[in-house]
C-alpha cells in the first residue's frame, strides 16, 4: 500500500466481486480465504464495500468464515467498548481528537497480525480512518534518523490507575483485577512492572523501533513514539484534513493535547527523543497516507505489521467496529473459485 499500491476496494454484488447478500458473502469469504488473505498481505488493506449490514453478529459471523484466530484486546490501551465477543468499538477517544496514525499494539511484544474493521453508523463529517504503508515509511526515513531509531529501539514508561474516565484502568488494560496475575503477564511479555499508591501501575517495556515482516522478510516501521512523544499536538499540523478545523481551534485554545493513555516514550537507552526525530517520522508516515470515506456495511481488512491505521476527528454519531486477529489463515492460496 504506497501511492502506487493502494488499498483494493471491492465492491458486494459487482460482477466479478463478492456477493452483495451477507449470507451468500459469508459463505464466499469461507470459500476463498487463502485469496482474501492473500490479497491483504500484498496490497496493505483491503476494503469490501457494503458487503455486510454492519449488524455487530454479522461481523462476528465474519471473522468465523475468514477463519483467522481472533484476539483478545489484553495490554490495549485504547478506550473501546466491548459489544460481543471478539467484537468491540475501535475507539472511544473523544471524537474531537485526531488518532495518529500507528500499528496496532506495536508498543507491545504481542500484537495483532490483521486487523477487521466493519463501519455500523458511517460518520456525518470527518471520522475517516487514515492508512499508511509502513514499509515505505521506513525506507523513506532521513537515515541519520532511522540509525538512532533502529539502534536503540523505543522505552514506553505508562502509569496505569485501578480505574479512570480517560484511559482504561488496569484491570481492563489485562483482563484481570489479581495482582499477582497482572505481575505474571507483565514477565512473560518482558515488561518491568512496578505499584504506585492508590492502586497506580507503572510499566517500563523497551521495543525494537523497526522489524521484519513475519510474511514478507521486508523491513517495517513498528512502533508508536509519534504517538506518544510529548510533542503529540503537532500532529494536527501533519493531519490538516477536512473536519479538523475545529480540533485545532481547541488545541490552541488549551495549549497541548492531553498526553494519551498516560505513555512517554525514549529512546530505548534512556535518552530523549529530540522532536526533530519523530517529526521526521512524521513527515514520512502522513506523506504515505490514503484514507476514504466510509459507507454502512464497509468491512475493512488490514495487514497490522504492513499498514499503519489512524482517526481523523468527526462530528456527528461514528461507530466502527473492530476485530483483532493473531495469525492469518494458513491455508494454501489459491484464486477465487479456483
Amino acid at each position: 500500500m504506497s501511492h502506487d499500491n493502494r488499498i483494493s476496494t471491492t465492491e458486494g454484488g459487482h460482477p466479478g466481486g463478492p456477493p452483495a447478500d451477507e449470507p451468500e458473502f459469508l459463505a464466499w469469504v469461507e470459500e476463498n480465504r487463502p485469496w482474501l488473505r492473500d490479497r491483504v498481505l500484498e496490497r496493505g488493506a483491503v476494503l469490501l464495500r457494503g458487503s455486510l449490514t454492519g449488524h455487530p453478529q454479522g461481523f462476528a459471523d465474519f471473522g468465523k468464515a475468514f477463519g483467522a484466530p481472533a484476539m483478545s484486546y489484553v495490554r490495549g490501551i485504547s478506550p473501546r467498548s466491548h459489544v460481543r465477543e471478539h467484537v468491540f468499538t475501535s475507539t472511544d477517544a473523544p471524537r474531537i481528537f485526531p488518532i495518529p496514525l500507528h500499528c496496532e499494539m506495536s508498543y507491545t511484544s504481542r500484537w495483532p497480525a490483521g486487523i477487521a474493521f466493519c463501519c455500523q453508523v458511517p460518520p456525518r463529517r470527518g471520522g475517516r480512518t487514515p492508512l499508511s504503508d509502513v514499509r515505505q515509511a521506513y525506507r523513506d526515513l532521513a537515515p541519520d534518523v532511522r540509525e538512532r531509531f533502529e539502534s536503540r529501539g523505543v522505552l514506553y514508561e505508562q502509569e496505569i490507575p485501578r480505574a479512570g474516565r480517560r484511559i482504561r484502568g488496569w484491570p481492563a488494560v489485562f483482563g484481570t483485577e489479581v495482582r499477582e496475575e497482572v505481575e505474571d503477564t507483565c514477565r512473560a511479555m518482558g515488561i518491568e512492572s512496578e505499584w504506585g499508591p492508590d492502586g497506580l501501575l507503572r510499566l517500563r517495556e523497551v521495543r525494537p523501533a523497526v522489524i521484519d515482516h513475519p510474511r514478507t522478510g521486508e523491513r517495517v516501521w513498528f512502533n508508536q513514539a509519534n504517538l506518544y512523544h510529548s510533542s503529540f499536538a503537532s500532529e494536527l499540523r501533519h493531519a490538516r484534513r477536512p473536519g479538523l478545523a475545529l480540533a485545532a481551534r481547541l488545541m490552541e485554545r488549551i495549549g497541548r493535547a492531553p498526553a494519551p493513555a498516560g505513555v512517554r516514550v525514549r529512546y530505548g537507552d534512556g535518552s530523549p527523543i529530540p522532536r526533530a526525530d519523530v517529526e521526521e517520522v512524521r513527515r514520512c508516515l502522513w506523506s504515505h497516507e490514503f484514507h476514504f470515506e466510509w459507507r454502512r456495511g464497509d468491512l475493512l481488512l488490514l495487514d497490522n505489521t504492513g499498514v499503519a491505521h489512524g482517526r481523523q476527528p468527526y462530528s456527528g454519531p461514528r461507530r466502527i467496529l473492530a476485530s483483532l486477529f493473531s495469525a492469518w489463515p494458513e491455508d494454501p492460496a489459491s484464486p477465487p473459485g479456483g
